[in-house]
């Protein structure tokens, strides 16, 4: 990838060609694709209710924490939960927040590795995920 130029933080993905050989005939026909595999996305509302064994969840800027709580609560293993850009809460939660107490409970059980500071506690660092 480097001798391309691509950025490494970046998957290519290469067309592919396939052979489609029929039985009753001599024909042999090549197709090029791309190995794309179709998926399904949705939203924190839609999803709430369901259990998935990977979920992606695209963090964005003024998502509420209760929204945060849902999306990390989709998936069934932590293993299987990928979260993508920062988590920018509206506004600092409350000591008694159900989120940040859920996240406290997590780390201190080692149930999942995370690294999450609000911004009253990380003095204008970046909040930052770490799911491994």
């Amino acid at each position: 990838m480097r001798n391309r130029n691509i950025d490494l933080n970046l998957t290519p993905i290469e067309p592919m060609i396939r052979q489609i050989n029929t039985r009753s005939t001599n024909f042999k026909v090549e197709r090029k694709q791309f190995p794309v595999v179709l998926c399904e996305g949705m939203t924190i509302y839609k999803s709430q209710g369901g259990t998935y064994e990977k979920v992606v969840g695209n963090l964005k800027k003024g998502m509420t924490t209760s929204d945060l709580y849902v999306a990390c609560n989709r998936a069934t293993k932590a293993t299987g939960l990928y979260l993508i850009s920062e988590f920018v809460p509206r506004k600092p939660p409350e000591s008694n927040d159900t989120v940040a107490m859920m996240f406290k409970t997590m780390r201190s059980e080692r149930k999942i590795k995370f690294s999450l500071q609000f911004p009253e506690e990380s003095q204008g660092e970046k909040i930052l995920f770490d799911v491994s």
